[in-house]
């Protein structure tokens, strides 16, 4: 995290194990660069970058008929 003024940078990462995965659970680690943007010490903006790859990766194998079925037997749904 850097600061200079009111902008503030940051490197973030995510780091999840979700359910679904073929045979294995599905790895969801992914990257962000959050820009903030403050004022009088308080938030005024916030953009997030990632990798945006990686989420519809995670997207597409959440939508599987083969994943619902799995999450809805773990969360008895």
């Amino acid at each position: 995290m850097v600061a200079v003024g009111d902008s503030v940078a940051a490197e973030v990462e995510s780091y999840a194990v979700h359910v679904c995965g073929d045979p294995h659970p599905f790895i969801y680690n992914n990257h962000y660069h959050f820009k903030i943007t403050l004022k009088d010490g308080k938030f005024i903006g916030v953009k997030e970058y990632m990798d945006t790859l990686h989420l519809s990766k995670v997207d597409d194998l959440i939508q599987t008929e083969a994943c619902k079925n799995k999450m809805n037997i773990q969360t008895g749904l």
